[in-house]
Formats: C-alpha cells, sequence, structure tokens
C-alpha cells in the first residue's frame, strides 16, 4: 500500500519540477503599474529610472517593455509594484505582439 503513495508523490514532485522549470522568465524594471498589470523594461537601468519623472518614463518607454498581468498570487498577497523598481516574472503562454506586448499567462511575480 505504501508503494504506489509514495511512487505517486515522486511523480507528482518531478512533474511539477520539470513544469516550473519550464516556465519563461524576464527580468526588468517596473515603468508602470496598475491594479491588474505592470509594464516592464528589461533594456531599462535603475539609474535612467530614477532620474526621471513618471510622465517622462511613459514617453521614453512608450513603445517598449511588455505588460504582464498580475497573477492571482500576487493580488492575494497584495503585493504592490513602484516605478524603478527590480522585478523577475515567471510566465508561460503566448506573447500578444503589440506595442508594448501583452503577456496574459504570469504565473508569479518577484521583487528583487
Amino acid at each position: 500500500m505504501k508503494k504506489p503513495i509514495i511512487s505517486l508523490i515522486i511523480i507528482v514532485t518531478a512533474l511539477f519540477f520539470i513544469w516550473f522549470f519550464n516556465l519563461r522568465t524576464t527580468e526588468g524594471y517596473v515603468i508602470n503599474s496598475a491594479d491588474s498589470s505592470i509594464l516592464v523594461v528589461e533594456s531599462a537601468s535603475a539609474h535612467e529610472i530614477k532620474e526621471k519623472t513618471q510622465s517622462e518614463l511613459d514617453e521614453l518607454y512608450q513603445f517598449e517593455g511588455s505588460s504582464y498581468d498580475i497573477p492571482a498570487l500576487n493580488k492575494f498577497t497584495k503585493s504592490k509594484y513602484k516605478t524603478g523598481q527590480k522585478v523577475k516574472i515567471y510566465w508561460h503562454g503566448s506573447v500578444m505582439e503589440s506595442a508594448p506586448s501583452q503577456i496574459k499567462g504570469t504565473i508569479l511575480i518577484i521583487k528583487k
């Protein structure tokens, strides 16, 4: 009886690790934050962002970066994101090629 349960636990754990480590990741800086999404630019630097106002950032990065939906886990923990904050985003799925690109399959956002 114990062997099938242990085998099942091992298989489920292995599948979780395979799934998690095959997620796509993005690191970048938050340019704009709303209740349901954030705009992240990979090519920006912290120094560039901290010296500019929000309107200057909106104009400078208007057609750059990617917009990520804030996932349920981050909403549940009431995570807040500030302009200039470095984040790492785990996501899957497709990218809507627009300016900025839009990614709906966000799994987790971690503050760096």
